[in-house]
């Protein structure tokens, strides 16, 4: 099969969904699948612009140029992948390519956007024409709904190794992700203070943030995958604070998949994707998140229950279950 994966974001900068396009690429080209890979970033869609959306920056490619030269590069797939398929210009514009089309749905949308939806749902419908819908989790699927379309939930994958190291051998809470607001490092930060009064020897890596010092945490910026991997199977505790914007939540499941006791803010995609394997703390509450931090810090048995549980959680998110999801997709798309 010749497929076809659009990513609307830069693919040289790092996000969720160009990390789900990379690793999906990947996966489909291990299974003998030729694999089309588009976006701003690769050949002919060089230039990028930064727009903020959600509290968070996207990167994309506009113009008609960057709508044709999608749709070119396009000719001769089986199936396409469009990723975030209403994001100007290069997933809107692969949506007119001429192949069976699944579009996939990333986002949680925010009040303004979600006018939109409403407002211009019938020039979405016939945008997406017969497109077969997808969402990573129930809160992304609230994007077909204001169109009056329904999707099929597949989530978002992640490497689950087949083994991971104990919980009793790893120390530490580990932070990841960009130095956005609503990422919550901030709450973070400020609740470390009462951690360290209460637990002296807790240390807090960052990884993908650099601020000024503070003492027992260590800020890493330019961490490749494999070194995330490894700082996660190293660690006792993952923390994600995050106070909104969130639809799946994919540092959860990557931590719940590295063996970590994960800690993560009562969103309900970040609820919704832990289940059981997590442990819940009100956004943006310091003092509750630094309780947590505390208690399970000192219970080393707890810890090991927590991140027991999320490993078996997590096994739903392997990346090989979510690419067999989305090959039968595409042939439900192609009729086959």
């Amino acid at each position: 099969m010749r497929i076809g994966l659009v990513c609307p974001y830069d693919l040289a900068a790092r996000g969720g969904v160009q990390a789900q396009v990379t690793g999906l690429a990947a996966r489909f080209e291990h299974l003998g699948h030729r694999v089309d890979v588009v976006g701003p970033g690769t050949e002919g869609l060089m230039k990028v612009r930064r727009f903020r959306i959600n509290r968070s920056v996207a990167p994309v490619a506009l113009g008609w140029d960057s709508a044709r030269t999608v749709r070119r590069r396009l000719v001769g797939c089986d199936v396409v992948h469009v990723h975030e398929p209403f994001v100007p210009a290069t997933s809107w514009g692969a949506l007119g390519c001429g192949s069976p089309v699944v579009a996939t749905f990333h986002a949680a949308v925010p009040p303004v956007v979600a006018a939109l939806y409403r407002g211009l749902a019938p020039i979405g419908r016939r945008r997406l024409g017969e497109a077969v819908l997808t969402a990573v989790s129930t809160t992304a699927a609230r994007g077909p709904r204001l169109l009056g379309l329904e999707a099929t939930i597949i989530p978002n994958g992640v490497v689950v190794p087949h083994e991971v190291s104990s919980q009793p051998a790893r120390s530490g809470v580990v932070f990841v992700g960009r130095d956005e607001p609503r990422k919550g490092l901030g709450v973070l930060l400020a609740a470390w203070d009462r951690v360290q009064a209460a637990v002296p020897e807790a240390t807090l890596t960052v990884v993908g943030a650099a601020r000024s010092p503070v003492p027992g945490v260590r800020f890493l910026t330019g961490v490749d995958d494999r070194e995330k991997a490894r700082i996660l199977g190293d660690s006792a505790i993952l923390c994600a604070p995050n106070l909104g914007g969130e639809s799946f939540g994919i540092i959860v499941a990557e931590g719940m998949a590295a063996g970590c006791a994960v800690v993560c803010s009562d969103l309900p995609a970040f609820a919704d994707v832990g289940g059981a394997g997590v442990a819940l703390t009100p956004a943006g509450d310091a003092e509750a998140l630094a309780r947590t931090l505390i208690t399970l810090l000192g219970d080393a048995q707890g810890r090991v229950d927590l991140a027991r549980r999320g490993r078996a959680h997590a096994a739903r998110y392997s990346l090989d279950e979510v690419a067999a999801a989305y090959l039968a997709t595409y042939r439900r798309a192609m009729g086959d």
